[in-house]
């Protein structure tokens, strides 16, 4: 069985982070699968840069093949003539990458398409080429909330033409289900849950607060500094705050630390690798990220994975993901309940057993119960040989 894995977002030389679980998970499919090949396209887009260079790029481990090619943006704009233009580059570079797969490894069987913007089209060009039925997991946060009025027929067009849509939470999935007029079912993010150890929450002083998570306004960090303020400066507390994460809030975050004299109090780490963010799950007490919104959240699952409880906002993907075992949930930009939220997890740390929390995490979503999921979703959508 040959699958292609068509991501909106993928790790490259100047975003290495950008669409890291991605990898992961194809990663951890082709693992668990030997019967399948896994092959991931994408094709790096640089703007304002001619790059006609046809070398295709593939990496190989045992079944899992990323295969990756660069073409050019001709100028910005969105539905606009240059836009065409440049879609017009982006598909013939998709379509060498799969006439390569097809030529060194066989005719492909199904392909999944990670979130429609800004590969869903690609998708179905290709579909309708090589007569190759097409899968849609969405993510994106921009879709799920159905927050543009304007929503393009043309991207309406795209799901009613795959084989299935899928999305990453049940509120994504029952937005996105009223937006397209189309059954879509709920396929869960996860994570390598072998890179997240289990070790004993040992209260620390200061009780330690962890967030990972890009410096942008939808992820509510403003509210989170909001809310250390008050248990620091209004009870008194003796608490310590970790943000793990780059982004263009960075100095307005920064800023409001210094009007509200958190300085030694708040420590913004910016990037780190995978192992090292692992290690800080396993050094703090609790994981907060209050965002605005989210269709899911994968720095949840690892915090959970690592034994932490958690604290998140009712903004969509957290509500299938916290309950009385591993957290608190709280509304969205309600600081005060933020702050309440922290206190009580202090007050009562010792009724979150770590191994509870990642036995309750493994239940709901270990890897291997998502991974079978996957697997009978692609049997379901291949079109029988005949």
């Amino acid at each position: 069985m040959n699958i292609v894995i068509i991501p909106s977002w993928y790790p490259s030389k100047t975003n290495s982070l950008s669409g890291i679980f991605f990898r992961e998970q194809a990663s951890l499919f082709a693992a668990k699968y030997r019967n399948c090949m896994i092959h991931v396209l994408y094709v790096q887009n640089e703007p304002f840069k001619l790059s006609f260079d046809s070398t295709i790029k593939t990496s190989c481990n045992n079944n899992f093949h990323e295969h990756t090619l660069n073409t050019c943006q001709i100028l910005p704009g969105r539905y606009s003539f240059f836009e065409r233009v440049n879609n017009f580059f982006l598909k013939k570079k998709y379509e060498t990458l799969f006439l390569s797969i097809i030529n060194n490894y066989g005719s492909v069987d199904l392909i999944h398409v990670q979130s429609i913007y800004n590969r869903g089209s690609i998708a179905k060009y290709l579909s309708k080429k090589f007569g190759i039925p097409y899968i849609i997991q969405e993510h994106s946060s921009a879709i799920s909330k159905g927050e543009n009025n304007n929503f393009p027929q043309f991207y309406k067009n795209i799901f009613q033409d795959a084989s299935s849509v899928f999305a990453v939470s049940g509120a994504a999935a029952q937005t996105l289900q009223l937006l397209i007029g189309k059954d879509v079912k709920v396929l869960p993010n996860f994570i390598n849950d072998d890179r997240f150890s289990l070790t004993s929450n040992i209260r620390k002083s200061p009780f330690k607060f962890l967030c990972v998570s890009f410096l942008v306004e939808m992820k509510g960090i403003d509210m989170l500094i909001q809310a250390m303020s008050i248990l620091i400066h209004k009870h008194n507390l003796c608490v310590e705050l970790e943000i793990i994460g780059f982004g263009c809030e960075f100095n307005n975050l920064t800023n409001l630390c210094k009007e509200l004299n958190l300085i030694n109090h708040v420590k913004f780490l910016g990037s780190k690798s995978q192992v090292e963010i692992s290690d800080y799950y396993k050094s703090c007490n609790c994981f907060v990220l209050p965002s605005r919104y989210e269709t899911f959240g994968v720095v949840y699952l690892e915090a959970l994975a690592s034994g932490r409880p958690i604290i998140a906002t009712r903004c969509g993907g957290p509500e299938d993901i916290v309950d009385e075992v591993n957290g608190i949930l709280v509304d969205v930009d309600d600081v005060i309940s933020l702050s309440k939220a922290m206190l009580k997890i202090m007050i009562n740390f010792d009724s979150y057993d770590c191994n509870k929390i990642r036995l309750n995490y493994e239940q709901k979503f270990g890897s291997n119960s998502i991974l079978q999921i996957l697997y009978q979703s692609y049997l379901n959508n291949i079109k029988p040989k005949k």
